[in-house]
């Protein structure tokens, strides 16, 4: 029985964030104005609900209402109102309920999309990102050996999933603490008259929370490599197709860490000398 060790090749790997960076989570979960956040003219403040709805119990408005009643009628007429003036009404501070507020020159739009976070509520970069991210650079090293000829260059490339090539590549999750609120302009790519044309959308933004730049998150790395080994020896006396075609080219080299981020470099440096020429 070979043990964890043998079968990969593992590494902890810094990460540092190079410029904002948001990865977010499902659509449900969406930071909405005046419940999940509100906008004070140079700050945003996140609202911890579960500390907002105890102190809404214990208080109430400036005609005696229950404060948890009132704020539960705002809610339900959908008219435009302040949770900040409300809390104020309510004799609230606002330091009670925040999970915690981020210095923002622009009004961030009606919804911030989040980042995604674990079970603790860590915000986290996933290991399937970051993974996502290597496919990429994976896909394009081996197409443009000229690998791919089918109708089918995935499958070609990497495999079927019982053999899949990037089954033998597992990045684990990178906890990231320093994070912050991030306006965006969009900027689309369009046909116009036949000819592509590129611009900003006027007057829209997309608000983010986001990892800052300079940002630093380490994770673990492992390559699978003795697993590879392992299974060219039981493949060569099974007629099962064990492993994936083009795994020589990516695991099964001497030193498949540094191997892989020399990859990676190469193609880094392709994408910002196109992106410069854009």
């Amino acid at each position: 029985m070979q043990t964890i060790a043998q079968l990969n090749t593992t590494v902890d790997i810094q990460l540092e964030v190079l410029s904002p960076l948001h990865i977010g989570t499902a659509g449900e979960k969406l930071w909405k104005q005046n419940i999940d956040y509100f906008y004070t003219g140079d700050e945003v403040v996140i609202v911890d609900q579960t500390k907002l709805i105890r102190a809404l119990i214990e208080a109430t408005t400036d005609d005696g209402t229950s404060a948890l009643q009132a704020f539960q009628s705002r809610l339900a007429s959908g008219r435009n109102w302040d949770l900040e003036g409300f809390l104020e009404e309510c004799d609230i501070d606002p330091v009670e309920v925040q999970v915690a507020s981020y210095p923002v020159e622009i009004e961030p739009a009606a919804e911030i999309r989040p980042l995604i976070r674990t079970g603790y509520g860590q915000t986290i970069i996933p290991g399937s990102s970051i993974k996502g991210a290597m496919r990429s650079v994976l896909f394009h090293y081996l197409y443009q050996q000229d690998l791919a000829r089918g109708d089918a260059p995935e499958k070609e490339l990497f495999g079927n999933i019982s053999n899949n090539l990037l089954k033998y590549i597992r990045p684990g999750d990178a906890v990231c603490h320093e994070t912050t609120i991030t306006n965006s302009e969009l900027f689309n790519l369009y046909q116009e008259y036949g000819n592509w044309e590129s611009d900003y959308k006027p007057g829209f933004i997309v608000s983010t929370e986001s990892f800052v730049r300079g940002a630093t998150a380490k994770f673990r790395l492992a390559i699978a490599d003795g697993l590879h080994r392992r299974l060219k020896e039981i493949n060569s006396r099974s007629r099962e197709d064990l492993i994936p075609r083009h795994a020589g080219k990516i695991v099964d080299v001497t030193d498949p860490i540094s191997h892989l981020f020399t990859i990676i470099n190469d193609y880094t440096r392709t994408h910002l000398e196109r992106e410069l020429a854009f």
